[in-house]
């Protein structure tokens, strides 16, 4: 289940990775002041942090109100200044609903699907599973104890008659001579005949009602003229 689960998830990484990627070099652009996002492969790491819930909202926006109002150096109120606020705002927007909402939704749905398939075919694997553990374990035996234990001629008589009453009378010959055959095949035969029956006089109520319609339209036509 996780190698199906993981397969998908690196099918789908491609799309994913690009995503993280174009969101992490928009908040390098925006926010390069800051430290989290000064560097750009620091800001795929802190846009991946992002995408999973660690927003810090409070760090990245509000950091420079708290410094000002703490009464905080210069140097400080620069790395934690917003310079495009409102484009930031927008982007970090944008974020929240693709990133956290969409794409996680679905990767948990990816991942969903995988276990539904796994549970469908989870009697077999089962099955296989246990097959490869017998031959392991019977390989795995001394070849005098595999000589003991291996099967090598299966004798298979369908046409043997079982000993017991019932079947033994079934298979007799008073069940299976010429008369009881022949009863059978007239009774089948006679119900075809029926159904032959059946299919004629049908067919003979279906002419006649054509015959009819084509009457009633030809009378109609001479009418008309």
């Amino acid at each position: 289940m996780f190698h199906n689960v993981f397969l998908t998830f690196m099918k789908f990484f491609v799309v994913f990775g690009l995503f993280i990627l174009g969101f992490a070099l928009s908040f390098h652009c925006l926010l390069q002041n800051q430290y989290a996002f000064r560097v750009w492969w620091n800001a795929v790491i802190k846009t991946s942090l992002m995408m999973i819930g660690e927003f810090g909202f409070e760090d990245i926006f509000l950091a420079e109100v708290a410094a000002i109002e703490t009464g905080a150096d210069s140097h400080t109120i620069t790395v934690s200044t917003v310079n495009y606020r409102a484009v930031s705002y927008i982007l970090f927007i944008f974020f929240l609903i693709i990133m956290s909402i969409i794409i996680m939704n679905l990767l948990v749905g990816l991942a969903v699907d995988d276990i539904k398939g796994v549970q469908e075919n989870a009697e077999l694997e089962s099955l296989k599973m246990q097959v490869k553990l017998t031959l392991d374990v019977y390989y795995s035996l001394p070849r005098f104890f595999q000589r003991q234990v291996r099967q090598k001629r299966l004798v298979f008589q369908p046409n043997k008659y079982c000993n017991r009453w019932a079947l033994r009378w079934w298979h007799s010959a008073e069940n299976l001579n010429h008369s009881t055959i022949q009863k059978v095949l007239n009774s089948k035969k006679k119900k075809r005949e029926k159904q032959v029956e059946s299919l004629e006089v049908r067919l003979r109520s279906m002419e006649s009602m054509m015959a009819a319609i084509i009457s009633h339209f030809n009378t109609g036509a001479v009418a008309s003229k």
